[in-house]
């Protein structure tokens, strides 16, 4: 990746509603557009994970939309690099706030 590209912004399902607060981000893809079944998980997990493939640690997963569609998005990106980068809209700010969770600072995984 070249410097002056930065990481990317994966928008999780873009509305109408959301466009005020995205339009001067930069390297940002939509995982997902308008209305979406949310029950069809394996269908959306398939979906992000073909559009996820190439994202890096340094991306971002910019939190809209469906609570199930954002679930399914941040167990990916986390599966896949150790670690969640997520930005959060602070609507009392009106500007999107950066946050990074890693797999360590979640705990021990489970065992049976």
């Amino acid at each position: 990746m070249k410097p002056s590209e930065g990481p990317k912004i994966y928008m999780v399902n873009c509305q109408e509603q959301h466009m005020h607060g995205i339009r001067n981000i930069k390297n940002l893809t939509k995982l997902s557009e308008g209305k979406v079944n949310a029950f069809s998980t394996t269908r959306i997990a398939e979906k992000f994970r073909r559009i996820l493939e190439n994202s890096t640690e340094q991306d971002y997963l910019l939190l809209s939309g469906y609570v199930t569609l954002n679930v399914i998005a941040a167990c990916i990106m986390t599966l896949k690099h150790d670690r969640l980068n997520l930005l959060i809209f602070d609507a009392r700010k009106r500007e999107y706030t950066k946050r990074t969770i890693t797999t360590s600072e979640l705990g021990v995984v489970f065992d049976d």
